[in-house]
């Protein structure tokens, strides 16, 4: 039995899905990795908001497995929409790593500083935190922020610490959806469920 598996094509979210992939090896069961180009992909400029209306790397993801063009998709968790779409359901989650952001490019914040980021949250976390914060906008994998933080001149950026401190491996948690009706890949959602400690899976619809 092959099952194929839609991933983004970074060099991070091959490596997660790599991951994903180790977890659901069975007897029997043979796994490809296929790439795909998402939205927030091909459009690295663009606040996420002017992308498109909904999940920038899912959307391309969840029509390749609608259209039964892959079995499974691996995501980045934190690239997972609020509301669930129609068919589709999140199988499982991998152990999340460490959960915390990191300050990078300085020891702690200060007034004035200018930091850059992409994240709604932790925009309003910084500014929460220290109101004087210019937030610039700043998108792209941890080599590109961390080579635009030199080239803007900017005091800090700030990643998710599990990205910019340890192995691919162990970056952000992983959501492995698939369609409903696929009862066959039940068992292989069952062997990466086992894998992890915890989780807070969407319910399949019906």
């Amino acid at each position: 039995m092959l099952i194929r598996v839609g991933s983004r094509g970074s060099r991070l979210a091959l490596t997660q899905a790599e991951v994903a992939v180790a977890h659901l090896r069975a007897p029997g069961i043979e796994l490809a990795i296929v790439p795909i180009t998402t939205a927030g992909d091909r459009d690295r400029s663009k606040p996420f908001g002017e992308i498109g209306s909904r999940g920038v790397f899912v959307k391309e993801l969840e029509e390749a497995l609608i259209e039964h063009r892959i079995d499974v998709a691996v995501h980045s968790a934190k690239d997972m929409t609020s509301v669930d779409t129609e068919g589709l359901v999140v199988g499982a989650y991998l152990v999340r790593a460490d959960p915390r952001d990191a300050l990078c490019g300085a020891e702690a914040i200060k007034p004035g500083m200018r930091v850059g980021t992409a994240s709604a949250r932790r925009t309003a976390q910084l500014l929460a935190r220290e109101p004087t914060l210019s937030i610039e906008p700043l998108r792209g994998n941890i080599d590109t922020r961390l080579r635009k933080r030199d080239e803007r001149g900017l005091d800090a950026i700030v990643p998710a610490r599990s990205t910019s401190s340890a192995p691919p491996t162990t970056k952000r948690p992983a959501a492995v959806s698939r369609r409903s009706a696929r009862s066959s890949l039940l068992s292989a959602a069952a062997a990466l469920r086992r894998s992890r400690r915890t989780t807070t899976g969407r319910r399949s619809p019906g």
